[in-house]
């Protein structure tokens, strides 16, 4: 995620804290990329953060040239809002190399990579490469698809100009007819509809979020206001101070994103849920839910993999897991969350608001339950001396 990105600029001394912390809200709130509020509030010019991902010895491609038979089996604002296209694909291991303006953000593998059903290597490319590949998309269109660049506009102390980094030198006529268009590969064009966003409400306060009484098969304050700052939900979980506040703090996370969250323990031969969600409230079999450990599942696979996104499969092990989500559930995110090195809790997701931006909250939700679990369990061990 942005995280590491951010770290890694401020522990360079390329970004302070504060210019960190401001971009990464605006990311998280999905109103501009984090690369693209760092240039565009001036604290880092495209060029020296170019440059400090080929310090970091990463692989980079300095020119961005979109392959468009991937691209149009995207969805139409993915490209846009993760600042990755792809670029090449191996004809032999059939891995696709994409270009992305943060190589660190694990999401754009991942996101890519269940989209186009084959590995990805990501990596890194300036910013405006990228945005300049995008608009060009935008302009053309690529015949099944609409793309937008999403860029908020500029904070309030910069000037609301073109910003440098989209500047395009001026072409006479003999330069411009030079210039290779993109074409397109399909000439059905299907419109873009865009959500309205949700209104942003106050966060709850602490004692709102954890319930007194916690012991039921399910949350019983989960929050419901989507994309709502989960700031003060992650915060609270780190400090949580018993397991059951932590599982209640985990689904409150977890449902501002999605419709139905729950969470399941890695037990002795077995995944078996321990709490879930309001909106699963009605199904009592949440706790008696277990799928074994010793064979295929969706559970196993997060455990190997470090997550799953994808539909329940239609197998035995799965119909007890299909008849509590309900029909239809569409596809479900699992994210582990271990401990120490030892897998835990698995959060799982149903009815997913954005495929990105859930699985980017289970990834918060599960570091910050790790650290709170740590804490417990050292706390634990200390009392027992």
């Amino acid at each position: 995620m942005a995280l590491d990105l951010a770290r890694r600029l401020v522990s360079r001394g390329l970004l302070q804290k504060d210019e960190a912390s401001t971009a990464l809200a605006r990311h998280a709130r999905g109103d501009q990329h984090f690369v693209q509020a760092i240039v565009a509030s001036g604290a880092l010019t495209d060029t020296a953060l170019f440059a400090e991902l080929e310090a970091m010895d990463l692989p980079v491609v300095h020119r961005v040239v979109p392959l468009l038979k991937l691209c149009d089996a995207l969805p139409a604002q993915l490209p846009s809002r993760l600042l990755a296209l792809p670029i090449r694909q191996d004809s032999r291991t059939q891995t696709i190399d994409v270009a992305a303006a943060d190589p660190l953000d694990a999401h754009v593998a991942r996101e890519l990579g269940h989209h186009l059903g084959a590995p990805v290597r990501v990596v890194g490319a300036p910013l405006s490469g990228l945005e300049a590949s995008l608009l060009e998309l935008a302009r053309e269109g690529t015949g099944t698809r609409e793309f937008s660049v999403v860029s908020a506009p500029p904070f309030p102390r910069v000037d609301r100009k073109t910003p440098p980094y989209l500047a395009r030198p001026a072409l006479d006529e003999h330069q411009s007819a030079s210039v290779p268009r993109l074409k397109a590969q399909s000439d059905i064009p299907i419109p873009l509809v865009r959500r309205s966003a949700p209104k942003l409400s106050t966060a709850p306060r602490l004692e709102s979020i954890a319930p007194a009484t916690s012991r039921a098969p399910f949350s019983e304050r989960p929050l419901r206001e989507r994309h709502a700052d989960p700031g003060p939900v992650l915060t609270a979980l780190r400090e949580s101070a018993t397991r059951d506040e932590l599982l209640d703090l985990m689904l409150n996370g977890l449902a501002m994103v999605s419709g139905k969250a729950a969470v399941f323990a890695a037990k002795k031969g077995e995944y078996r849920g321990v709490r879930a969600s309001e909106a699963l409230a009605s199904h009592a079999r949440v706790r008696e839910l277990s799928v074994p450990t010793d064979g295929p599942s969706v559970f196993a696979t997060a455990a190997l993999m470090g997550h799953y996104l994808g539909p329940v499969p239609t197998t035995p092990v799965h119909d007890t897991l299909r008849e509590v989500l309900g029909a239809p559930c569409g596809e479900i995110a699992i994210i582990p969350v271990r401990v120490e090195g030892v897998l835990a809790l698995l959060t799982l997701q149903a009815e997913l608001d954005d495929t990105m931006l859930a699985t980017r909250r289970a990834e918060d939700v599960a570091r910050a339950a790790a650290e709170a679990l740590t804490r417990i369990l050292h706390r634990d061990r200390q009392s027992q001396r």
